[in-house]
């Protein structure tokens, strides 16, 4: 899909679907030795950040997005064989260190690099507001209400109208974007897990004058430090985990035991959603913009890091994988 068919009527759904099929997400991303390094277009943007070329493989793990470890690192994080460690804040860094001898650094956002040198700005044109709704994920259900949370959007006052709505590839797989368009609300997407997914996220953002969510994502970071005020707003979603281990089994609140995530949700539930420096330094804090590793420093990482995987058994059992991947595509 090309930028020129985005635009104020929302996506076909035709073009959603293909936005979200498997041949939108990059070769790269399944092949990776480590996937969250990949995710969401992160590698592209890690590599150019770090003058990496783009044929060598990325040997270190990341963190999903923007915001804080909560208590310890994930399972998936202390249980990588990468040998090195990335989060987007200093904080988690600092958590990071008491749990593991692998290095821990500070990455400079791959999103905030990719806006700031491709100088993306709100155009002058932007109106409305944009709402990336809270996603499900594979083991995780959203059992909320729907309908009932269009009609508080449908309600918000005429200044945050007219209401589109971004979602998830995951949503569309299960089919919730039609209940958006049943009740007349565009629907966006940035499609698959691929090298263009940047892209597509701030081209759809660039577009709105707001942006809004009913719970504490990646959205509201990367909204915030392009200068788009951003309100959280709605019913908070009911999340069901079927099997996340690094999350409580059965149904669950997103916020319980998080005071960092329930204290950017009371900054940010305002229809007063003005940007003031609380919420930009707070943002900035855990986007890595001032404690992120220079492009030079995360470099000299970045092949440091290759050269210490190549010489380890990870590097030989990501080689057996990836044969038995082509060998069996062959079959």
């Amino acid at each position: 899909m090309t930028n020129s068919s985005i635009t104020k009527l929302g996506l076909t759904e035709e073009e959603i679907l293909d936005l979200t099929s498997e041949k939108n997400n990059h070769p790269r991303f399944r092949g990776a030795p480590y996937w969250t390094a990949e995710i969401y277009s992160f590698g592209k943007y890690i590599r150019q950040y770090g003058y990496y070329p783009h044929f060598l493989p990325l040997a270190i793990y990341t963190d999903h997005g923007p915001g804080r470890i909560i208590g310890q690192p994930a399972k998936h994080e202390l249980d990588t064989d990468a040998p090195v460690m990335f989060y987007h804040s200093q904080a988690s860094v600092e958590i990071w260190k008491q749990f593991s001898r692998k290095p821990g650094y500070v990455l400079f956002s791959p999103f905030v690099f990719y806006r700031r040198h491709y100088n993306i700005q709100p155009l002058p044109t932007a109106q409305g507001t944009i709402v990336f709704v809270n996603h499900a994920t594979a083991d995780i259900d959203d059992v909320s209400d729907t309908q009932a949370y269009i009609d508080q959007l449908q309600d918000l006052p005429p200044k945050f109208q007219p209401i589109s709505v971004c979602l998830h590839i995951t949503d569309i797989k299960q089919g919730r974007h039609r209940i958006f368009m049943d009740n007349h609300i565009p629907v966006y997407t940035a499609g698959g897990n691929s090298e263009h997914f940047a892209a597509r996220f701030y081209n759809i953002l660039r577009q709105f004058k707001y942006a809004s969510s009913n719970l504490v994502n990646s959205s509201l970071f990367y909204a915030v430090e392009m200068g788009v005020p951003f309100f959280i707003y709605g019913n908070k979603p009911e999340n069901i985990n079927r099997g996340n281990q690094n999350l409580p089994l059965g149904r669950y609140d997103f916020y319980e035991g998080r005071e960092y995530f329930q204290r950017l949700d009371r900054l940010f539930r305002n229809l007063d959603c003005e940007i003031t420096a609380e919420k930009t330094g707070l943002i900035e804090q855990d986007l890595g913009i001032k404690e992120g590793l220079s492009r030079l420093k995360m470099a000299t990482v970045l092949y440091s890091a290759l050269l210490r995987w190549f010489f380890s058994p990870a590097f030989y059992k990501w080689v057996q994988r990836s044969w038995q991947k082509i060998s069996g595509s062959k079959n």
